[in-house]
């Protein structure tokens, strides 16, 4: 999808786009007339669009000079409605939890749930909108519910932009008022308008801390209802991927021990110290989708380098 038709199904004119990402008129038909697109453009023409930053882009080529494959049907992330749940040891209503999920979510959650496995696992995994990953042991779940928007108002979420840019630790050092100084990429990669969006999101949850946490934490929650959460190093970001894509794909678990058994890594520092966890103790993980990825792909790239 490109820039004008996606515009033109919103029923904008390129005036508005313009002043929405402050440029000019011009400045956007050069870009639908095929002039290259700044990076930092394409994030907010993204937000003001309501797309993805790739459904701007043209499609690179196959090997053999046709289109990349249409075959592989995109996930379907039109905004569905709210996933609801609350654990059994929890009393108040005010326990329960939200998250707001995509139509694809929704479909691979109904899937799931009623799944039966053969190792005795009882996790499901989804992604929601607001940037978590939540994997959930509906061993101790007392209600699930998935709420389509057309009967309920999801919980707010952003752009998967503005996520992406506040897992740049650069851009919340930029937005940090007791930081004096930050590199000279950071305020070059974004705009403004997503500089002020990140800004607006920071606010609301409470500040440069929170959100820090928010965006490379890994939170956990024991089945007695404790929760703790641990600061997110690469290696344990990368192990919560890997447990995600076990729970997700039965054939991919090796070993003879049932997966509530498993040991999972979820707090280290290197040589000095680590925290490891029985899954079956746990309730529930949650961990930033793009810092997760994030972590997932560097630490594929240092296990594909040559010894």
């Amino acid at each position: 999808m490109k820039l004008k038709e996606q515009r033109t199904i919103l029923g904008f004119t390129q005036q508005r786009v313009a002043e929405a990402l402050s440029v000019s008129q011009q400045t956007v038909a050069r870009w639908e007339g095929g002039a290259e697109i700044p990076s930092k453009y394409l994030k907010d023409l993204a937000i003001v669009l309501h797309c993805r930053v790739a459904d701007l882009l043209p499609r690179a080529p196959d090997a053999d000079g046709s289109k990349l494959s249409a075959q592989v049907e995109p996930e379907d992330d039109t905004p569905y409605g709210t996933v609801r749940f609350k654990f059994m040891s929890d009393a108040a209503e005010s326990q329960e939890r939200e998250y707001p999920i995509t139509e694809a979510q929704r479909g691979y959650l109904y899937r799931h749930l009623d799944q039966t496995r053969d190792d005795g696992a009882t996790w499901i995994t989804f992604d929601s909108l607001d940037n978590r990953r939540v994997l959930l042991n509906t061993a101790e779940l007392e209600l699930f519910e998935m709420i389509g928007d057309d009967v309920e108002a999801m919980p707010l979420w952003e752009h998967e932009e503005v996520y992406k840019a506040l897992s740049d630790r650069e851009m919340l050092w930029l937005l940090d008022d007791d930081v004096t100084s930050v590199g000279a990429d950071a305020t070059a990669a974004y705009s403004d308008k997503l500089i002020e969006a990140c800004r607006a999101l920071v606010a609301s949850w409470g500040g440069i801390d929170t959100a820090s946490d928010r965006m490379t934490g890994i939170v956990i929650e024991t089945v007695q209802g404790d929760r703790k959460t641990f600061s997110g190093e690469d290696a344990d970001l990368a192990s919560v991927c890997a447990l995600t894509m076990n729970i997700d794909d039965p054939d991919l678990v090796r070993g003879d021990a049932p997966m509530n058994q498993w040991i999972v890594s979820l707090d280290s520092e290197g040589y000095y110290r680590s925290a490891h966890y029985r899954l079956g103790g746990l309730r529930m993980i949650e961990v930033p989708v793009v810092a997760a990825e994030s972590a997932w792909r560097r630490e594929m790239q240092v296990d594909d380098e040559p010894a």
